[in-house]
């Protein structure tokens, strides 16, 4: 079962505005002998007209690129994804899941339901990821619990402060 994020897409008013935009580019770079942009500005007009997906599977994470008819994939395998973790407040109402392998991480967007289910797709696929699965509900106490581990940091640091002062 494959589940697709949700991406914000570009409205088709705004992608006609682009290519305007990138022909009007050329247009000037031609007529003002420029050339060596008109490439970069090709690389632009295919950056706006390039699709993209976000997509959960049994195969692993994907990141999927469609450009002018032609896929390309970018996929994490379930052995390389290392962490998860759930970001309520960002995607409100939805989930925003975080996903990491060793120091990359990518943000993906699903409904609470399948934000579950792919929970339990991760879990099943490699059971050596590390899932922070908490609740909605249990913010309040997560952020009591943040706010007292700052508070202790604070304190130490005060002291490690005061022992430096007692030395000199």
């Amino acid at each position: 079962m494959e589940y697709k994020a949700k991406l914000k897409q570009r409205t088709k008013d705004r992608r006609i505005v682009y290519f305007l935009g990138c022909v009007l580019l050329v247009y000037l770079e031609i007529s003002t002998k420029q050339y060596f942009y008109v490439p970069l500005t090709a690389l632009l007009f295919g950056a706006v007209i390039m699709e993209k997906s976000h997509v959960i599977s049994e195969e692993g994470v994907d990141i999927r690129y469609e450009f002018f008819g032609f896929p390309i994939n970018n996929r994490w395998k379930w052995e390389d994804i290392t962490a998860m973790q759930p970001d309520y407040k960002k995607a409100a109402p939805d989930v925003q899941l975080l996903i990491e392998k060793t120091s990359m991480i990518r943000p993906f967007v699903y409904t609470k339901e399948d934000y579950l289910e792919v929970i339990q797709l991760a879990a099943r696929m490699n059971p050596d990821i590390f899932i922070d699965h908490y609740e909605e509900e249990d913010l309040p106490e997560i952020e009591a619990n943040r706010e007292r581990a700052k508070a202790q940091r604070r304190a130490q640091q005060r002291e490690a402060k005061a022992k430096k002062k007692k030395k000199h």
